[in-house]
């Protein structure tokens, strides 16, 4: 095949190639989880806040990576453009595969492999189709913000340090130097890097030095300043980053057993997972024993070498992660940590056949390319037949909740991690989500503290595995008491309080301000947590103090009390007594006081009106209940609303 002929099959390959991968991505739903959950609307939302909105990155609560390089660069023109972050993310991912093709075909020609472009595009269309096909962590090639910048980097730098070892080590390499800034840049933007990249890459050159002379020695301090860079890069992230959000370094035996157990079933994804992996991995087991046979016996030509080398870097990397992931002591291993170890056995051992079957490596690299094309094609292909071709995410829920706020001009919520920034960059209005969690306390966890007004327009509750509501609606209810309108869109409930009617603490300073408690929030006498967060009578003889408490401390003005209850005794006959009492010193005055009627089982309300001067309002309030009469009763919840 000439030269020309082997340039435009090449160039066709790549091209169909990316046609696929866009039409996969416009047509299939297969991997929605990835491309659109809150961990991968990062990069829109923080865009679109600093380059578009009033926001500021040193406001930004970023990841632990926290993904600035090579992230933000892939990102910045998929946001110039475009400002629909489904197409931003449509971008992104075909620039981030282009440049994996683009380090490959740097990689195979510094390993002086016969048809670098014809390794390169086998290796990449291996590892574009076990994107679709796999699941994660080889999914991680088509999004970014999920640690793939690490396998990025480490195909930069590898490549880098090949040209310098065959410009000939010298401390004045060009490729020396940029080794060092792009280690410190990765190392500043995903501590990841330190483990499976620079650990095994010193490793490999400290066994490389080891009887072979003054050069590999040389090329041994070489290495230590590429670490060191790497570590200076490291220690700049307190100093640059506004809110430092990087989980702390904890190893240890203290996790062992979790960690091996974790350990062993990622392994057994990644090594059954998938039959063409598989076969890919037995592939590179027994490539890399015959290649570092040949490599430490010195034999055969400079490609051995550099073979060798990228093996033992490759088995030392995947060693690395091991090791630190049984060690490690904080939050367990997930397959977006391992991307590299996953995916340098694919790379190498294309690179290792390359090298190794001169002869036949050629046509059968490019036939298999073909099949893997042709197999893309026909996926994309099927998918666009099955679901048309989409150019913008929009679910039936969202539309649903933008529905629901158009009416109102909400445009100010709050919601929990999963539903904040996804609904957000989905969402056809400009909306601005604020994170919580389910308690009502703020989550400041990627994202910006703009975002965080004393009161919102509304609220989006999410449902829990297990299919109820999460716990975050009763939380707002306590405050705010019900939502004047509400809206089921799908799994998610929408809250609307209008304009900036939604509180998430109760300070019961205006009027309208209200606070709930449940039963089980407050003291007792005679009382036992229900299931339901009721207080009720431990034996239905018992008489005395049901509730009591919260003991808040009110300003002066007029509030009502509100106490939610059930008696087995028939309607309208006395059961008890409430009031509101205030303890200043050790004085207790009461300001309002009623009885207590049966309600035959059925929950009923008791409330009244009281009011707070300025001596009581620096006492503690407590809305008492007190059982008179035999017989089941429970209090639901007591609230306090502050009057005009």
């Amino acid at each position: 095949m000439g030269r020309q002929l082997r340039f435009l099959f090449s160039l066709l390959l790549v091209v169909f190639g990316l046609l696929a991968m866009a039409l996969r991505f416009h047509a299939s739903h297969d991997l929605d989880d990835v491309f659109f959950n809150s961990d991968a609307m990062y990069l829109p939302t923080l865009f679109a806040d600093v380059l578009a909105g009033s926001g500021e990155l040193d406001h930004w609560y970023l990841t632990p990576a926290p993904y600035f390089f090579p992230d933000y660069l892939l990102f910045l023109p998929a946001y110039l453009i475009t400002s629909v972050p489904f197409l931003q993310i449509s971008v992104v991912s075909l620039l981030q595969v282009v440049v994996t093709l683009l380090l490959l075909a740097w990689l195979a020609r510094r390993m002086r492999v016969r048809a670098p472009w014809t390794a390169a595009i086998s290796i990449w269309l291996c590892l574009c189709w076990l994107a679709w096909n796999a699941g994660e962590p080889f999914a991680f090639l088509l999004v970014g913000s999920y640690h793939f910048g690490v396998f990025l980097g480490a195909l930069a730098c590898v490549a880098l340090w090949f040209a310098h070892l065959q410009a000939g080590s010298s401390w004045r390499s060009v490729p020396l130097w940029m080794t060092c800034l792009l280690a410190a840049a990765l190392t500043f933007s995903d501590q990841l890097f330190l483990v499976q990249a620079v650990t095994p890459f010193l490793a490999i050159n400290l066994l490389q030095s080891a009887g072979d002379g003054a050069l590999a020695r040389k090329r041994l301090l070489q290495a230590i300043a590429v670490a060191g860079s790497s570590l200076v890069g490291s220690s700049l992230y307190p100093a640059l980053v506004e809110h430092p959000m990087r989980y702390p370094v904890q190893l240890g035996l203290g996790q062992w057993e979790r960690n091996a157990r974790l350990l062993s079933e990622v392994l057994a994804t990644l090594a059954t997972g998938h039959l063409l992996y598989t076969l890919v991995l037995v592939a590179f087991l027994v490539l890399a024993l015959v290649t570092i046979r040949r490599w430490r016996a010195c034999a055969g030509s400079d490609e051995i070498h550099l073979g060798g080398r990228l093996t033992g870097f490759v088995l030392l990397s995947a060693a690395a992660a091991c090791a630190v992931t049984l060690l490690h002591e904080g939050s367990p291993v997930a397959l977006r940590y391992v991307i590299p170890m996953a995916l340098w056995p694919v790379v190498a051992t294309g690179m290792l056949c390359a090298l190794r079957f001169r002869r036949v490596f050629v046509p059968v690299a490019s036939s298999l390319s073909v099949l893997l094309v042709l197999s893309l094609l026909w996926q994309a292909g099927g998918e666009a037949r099955a679901h048309g071709l989409r150019l913008r995410q929009y679910p039936d829920d969202i539309a649903c909740i933008d529905q629901a706020l158009s009416a109102s001009n909400a445009r100010h919520g709050i919601a929990e991690y999963w539903d904040a920034k996804q609904v957000q960059n989905l969402s056809r209005h400009r909306l601005r989500i604020a994170q919580y969690f389910d308690n009502l306390l703020e989550m400041r966890w990627i994202t910006t503290a703009d975002y965080y007004p004393t009161r919102y327009d509304f609220a989006i509750v999410g449902q829990q595995p297990d299919g109820k509501l999460s716990p975050l609606l009763t939380r707002v209810e306590d405050i705010n008491g019900a939502a004047p309108t509400q809206v089921q869109c799908g799994k998610r409930l929408l809250l609307i309080y209008g304009r900036n009617r939604l509180r998430t603490v109760a300070d019961l300073q205006l009027p309208g301000d209200r606070r709930r408690w449940r039963g089980c929030d407050l003291p007792t006498q005679i009382g036992t947590a229900e299931p339901d967060c009721e207080i009720g009578k431990r034996a239905p003889d018992l008489q005395g103090f049901l509730s009591f408490g919260p003991y808040v401390r009110l300003p002066a003005g007029n509030y009502r009390a509100r106490v939610r209850y059930e008696s087995e005794e028939a309607v309208g006959v006395p059961v008890g007594r409430w009031d509101v009492a205030v303890t200043v010193g050790q004085d207790l005055q009461v300001l309002q006081s009623a009885p207590l009627l049966g309600s035959g089982l059925q929950e009923t309300q008791a409330s009244g009106a009281f009011a707070v001067d300025t001596a009581q309002s620096a006492g503690l309030i407590e809305v008492r209940t007190v059982a008179e009469a035999p017989g089941a009763m429970k209090v639901i919840a007591v609230e306090l609303e502050r009057l005009p």
